[in-house]
Parts: C-alpha cells; sequence; structure tokens
C-alpha cells in the first residue's frame, strides 16, 4: 500500500500591502554621497532614468531549482517561479514545485487538508488560501466547544498538493522593496529609505561597491560590480526555511485534529470548510531562526531598453536553496491585476513517497 508523504517548504512567499507602511514615513533620506552616486551610475547601467520611470509593473517567469532537507537528506524539487509587483505597494510571488496531476490513480491529491501554523506566544494566525486574505478571520470550533479566532501571521495551509505560506512580518515588510531596488535601483513612491557606502567587497572575482539599504527592520545590502555598475548580488537576514511533513491520511501526532473551520468575511457572514477538510493546528516552540540569504545576479539581457538578469542564485546561511533561470519580464503587462485579485501568497511542494 502506497502511502503519499508530503512535505512543506517554509519560504518568504507572500503578498504584501505597504500603503500603511508608507503613510507613517516621509520622504526624507538620510544617505551619503558617494552612495548615491554609486546607485546613479547603476541605474544609467540598467538603461537610464527615463526607462526606469517608465516601470510600473512587471511579472516575471522562470524555471526554478528548490532545494530542501527532509530528514536530514537534501533533496532538489524542480518547478516554476512567477513574480509580480506594482508600484508602489503590491508584490506577489508563487513557487511551484513537482507536477501536482501525477503518480496518483485519481489524477492528483484532491482531498484537501488545511495546516495552521502558530507560535507558542501568538496564537492569531491568517488563512490566506482560496480567496481569503489578511483582511478577513478564522474561526476554529473544537470539538469540545472551544472557539479559537485566528487573525494575524504565522501559518501554513496545505490544500492537497497546494502549499500556502507566509512568514512573518518583521522579515516580510521589504520583499517589495528589496526586489524592485534591486532590480531597477529604485524603492516605491514615498517609502523611506537610507543608503550608506560600506566599503568594496569581491563577488565570484568582482571587486563590487557595496550599499547598505534600510527601510524599516529589514535592512539589506546591495553589490555593485565597478566595471559594469550592474547588481550582482542582494544579501540580507531572513527566516531560516522550516520544513515537516505527514501523511495525507495520518496527521502529525502534537496538532489538533478534527475541528471544524469558518471563514468570517469581510461583511460578517460566514463560510464553513467543507467536509472534505480537516484542519490541524502546529505550534512553532521559540524564535523563528534566521540566517544570511544571498541572491546573485547574473546573465543581464536586455528586455525593453533596460538590462535585467536571468539567472538568479540564491544561498541561505551559505547552503544552496533556490537556482532561477528566468523565462521572461513582462514590462507593465496589462494583466497585472489579476496577479493580486485574492491577495494569496503560494508555495506548491508535492512530493511523493512509497511506503
Amino acid at each position: 500500500m502506497k502511502k503519499f508523504i508530503f512535505s512543506i517548504l517554509c519560504v518568504s512567499v507572500f503578498f504584501i500591502g505597504l500603503g500603511g507602511l508608507i503613510n507613517q514615513v516621509g520622504a526624507k533620506f538620510k544617505s551619503d554621497a558617494r552612495a548615491l552616486e554609486i546607485i546613479a551610475l547603476a541605474r544609467q547601467a540598467i538603461g537610464g532614468e527615463t526607462v526606469i520611470k517608465n516601470v510600473r509593473s512587471m511579472t516575471i517567469t522562470g524555471n526554478a531549482a528548490q532545494t530542501f532537507t527532509i530528514d536530514g537528506v537534501s533533496r532538489t524539487g524542480q518547478g516554476t517561479l512567477e513574480i509580480s509587483l506594482q508600484m508602489p505597494n503590491q508584490f506577489s510571488k508563487m513557487l511551484k514545485i513537482g507536477n501536482e496531476s501525477s503518480g496518483t490513480k485519481d489524477g492528483g491529491i484532491r482531498r484537501e487538508t488545511q495546516v495552521i501554523m502558530t507560535t507558542k506566544d501568538d496564537d492569531k494566525t491568517v488563512l490566506n488560501q482560496n480567496g481569503v486574505n489578511e483582511k478577513k478571520r478564522v474561526v476554529i470550533l473544537k470539538n469540545d466547544g472551544e472557539v479559537k479566532n485566528l487573525s494575524s501571521e504565522n501559518e501554513i495551509a496545505a490544500n492537497g498538493s497546494k502549499r500556502v505560506v507566509t512568514d512573518t512580518s518583521r522579515f516580510r515588510q521589504n520583499e517589495l522593496f528589496r526586489t524592485s531596488f534591486a532590480l531597477l535601483l529604485s524603492a516605491p513612491e514615498g517609502l523611506d529609505a537610507t543608503y550608506k557606502y560600506t566599503g568594496v567587497e569581491t563577488v565570484d572575482g568582482k571587486n563590487c561597491d557595496v550599499i547598505s539599504v534600510e527601510s524599516g527592520n529589514s535592512p539589506f545590502k546591495l553589490f555593485i560590480d565597478q566595471s559594469s555598475h550592474l547588481p550582482v548580488m542582494m544579501s540580507y537576514q531572513g527566516a531560516v526555511p522550516i520544513v515537516f511533513k505527514f501523511n495525507r491520511n495520518e496527521p502529525p501526532t502534537d496538532v489538533l485534529d478534527n475541528v471544524k473551520t469558518l471563514i468570517v468575511n469581510e461583511d460578517g457572514t460566514q463560510t464553513e470548510r467543507n467536509d472534505k477538510e480537516r484542519t490541524f493546528i502546529r505550534r512553532i516552540n521559540g524564535e523563528i531562526k534566521t540566517a544570511e540569504y544571498q541572491v546573485k545576479f547574473s546573465d543581464y539581457r536586455s528586455v525593453n531598453g533596460m538590462q535585467l538578469p536571468y539567472k538568479w542564485t540564491q544561498t541561505v546561511g551559505g547552503q544552496p536553496d533556490q537556482n532561477v533561470d528566468v523565462m521572461s519580464y513582462e514590462i507593465n503587462p496589462a494583466n497585472i491585476a489579476e496577479k493580486f485579485q485574492n491577495m494569496s501568497s503560494k508555495t506548491m511542494l508535492r512530493t511523493n513517497k512509497a511506503q
């Protein structure tokens, strides 16, 4: 008899709205002249002021190889990655690993299982799936009649072969900023930031000017090639990816099973999850561990008059994490609004193992 083992990879992928953050900050920049000079050279190298200012939105699609560790064994899954951003305040990232329709007689795992992860000291979570967004609440009605209201940030939801993860706000506020700045050397309008020149470092044999960029609680560094003036690497501190696994029909022993899940919409109406779904709550003990993320950019090509990287290589704590071969950049796509309709962040990961 075959049992399908599912593994969930916690990565920092999400949709964010920065409107509130932008409203709280001004346009005051306390940056040094050397940093601003290097940024100006980099902006010219990637295409110039006019070309950059014309970019209001972007969708990036590519093939991804994601490395994750289960039971001490590192594995690499092949899939696709899609990143969409729209200035000044929208960002989404979807990673699909594996083929959800392969290996099962019914053409894919269809039974839905919801897994909600909370921190030890904070029971608030968000269910960010199937159109349920951060503006809605999740109510868990347990067998003993106790009602739990879940309404914040740390969660993992598993839906068949779909995996939905979000990260804590302190690690995610600058994801839009980091991505847009690394590609366009531009911050979202109205977002306060500080740029500091920190010296010269070598990346893969290239001498790079290093710019420290800070906005909010998530600083990062951008490494700019002294010769080409193109960005070659970005580094920052982020949450260490968490992996856990469970059998589709046999959930982990440290979860609450057989509970009813109600979705409370913004208008006060409630939607009950169907009877094919079960909700589990898993607690994360202690603080979320952090590590240095390094994202290297290479293979620059011309796109609509801009130089953009077609190879992204990411490590976490010095270990391989993700390699992306970009297939296309769409600049100002007409359908960009569709990318944010569900305000969801999705990682879809499917691994099968016969036992």
